[in-house]
């Protein structure tokens, strides 16, 4: 079922027909292991998010971000920008989705109790000017600790079907294995080449998720 939704609440909104007005339209699978979003954009483009495959069965460009969904906890957003050195580029002062909101209540599935806000990193080479940025983005949809998500953890280790980790490739992977030693993750292995020829450690993020580093 269609819906519609302002992601971005505008201060002054174009005059129709006669102002551009730019918007997006998205296409969401939910599939058993996986929930993936094709987007559309209208009246505006972003030279370095997203470049169309002409030869690609959907006619899309590459990944542009991914997901991942966690109870809010501040200090465990923060690693992300900390530890690893992601660029935060957007965060929600405070949860600004519920139940009573459409589009979210279909894409996330919610229940009355449940509400969530979001915190945006990027590569660190992007940019907080939208028309600048990079291909690369960790959307993180945080929930208040009274939404009671299923906990799917003991689903996503390596191997498992659907997301089963995270991947990020560094250069300097030492540095990185240094801070994340230093930090509250756990299960941090040592650095060693994988079965591809390249240097990779892996550890288990403060929120949960399992992380490996490439270089």
């Amino acid at each position: 079922e269609p819906q519609r939704a302002e992601i971005y609440k505008l201060e002054k909104r174009p005059a129709p027909f006669l102002e551009n007005y730019a918007t997006v339209r998205e296409m969401c699978l939910i599939m058993p292991e996986t929930r993936q979003i094709l987007f559309q954009r209208f009246g505006y483009n972003l030279a370095n998010y997203g470049k169309i495959n002409e030869q690609s069965f959907f006619k899309s460009s590459q990944i542009t971000h991914v997901g991942m969904v966690i109870y809010r906890n501040q200090e465990n957003i923060d690693f992300y920008g900390n530890v690893l050195g992601l660029l935060k580029v957007k965060e929600n002062a405070d949860f600004d989705s519920d139940y009573t909101n459409p589009s979210s209540k279909a894409i996330f599935s919610l229940t009355p109790n449940q509400k969530y806000g979001a915190t945006d990193f990027d590569n660190p080479k992007s940019s907080k000017n939208p028309a600048e940025a990079l291909s690369g983005r960790l959307k993180i949809i945080w929930f208040s600790s009274d939404s009671k998500l299923d906990n799917k953890f003991a689903y996503t280790n390596p191997g498992s079907l659907g997301y089963s980790l995270y991947t990020y490739r560094v250069k300097g992977i030492e540095n990185y294995h240094a801070r994340v030693k230093s930090s509250k993750a756990t299960g941090l292995t040592e650095i060693a080449k994988n079965e591809f020829g390249e240097k990779s450690f892996s550890f288990v993020a403060p929120d949960g998720y399992f992380w490996t580093i490439l270089e």
